[in-house]
């Protein structure tokens, strides 16, 4: 009973976090016919950014700031993470389209 509980709860949250989250949302749109050509534009940006954000939660927590900023700066390299691996996706579908030619 308790596994079950426990599973069910995670996928409440997966499903939660999936539709609500910002960067969930665009994750999913980034895998869609039309995101894909966005896709590295987008990750260009985002992945730089996201890792500025993280060195700046760095500096505040080395400067005394309060620990729980290790939460943010983990959210912040993940995002990072996450987009730097949509954007080699999107280049490698990409280039397959672009192996097989026009249909």
């Amino acid at each position: 009973m308790i596994v079950y509980l426990c599973l069910r709860l995670a996928a409440v949250l997966h499903a939660y976090l999936e539709y609500y989250a910002p960067t969930n949302r665009v994750a999913a749109w980034m895998r869609t016919p039309t995101g894909i050509k966005w896709g590295i534009p987008v990750a260009l940006l985002a992945v730089p950014g996201y890792l500025f954000a993280a060195s700046l939660c760095q500096v505040f927590i080395d400067d005394g700031g309060p620990e729980y900023l290790y939460l943010l700066l983990l959210l912040f390299v993940w995002n990072a993470i996450k987009f730097g691996a949509l954007a080699v996706r999107a280049l490698v579908v990409v280039l397959v389209l672009l192996a097989r030619g026009p249909s």
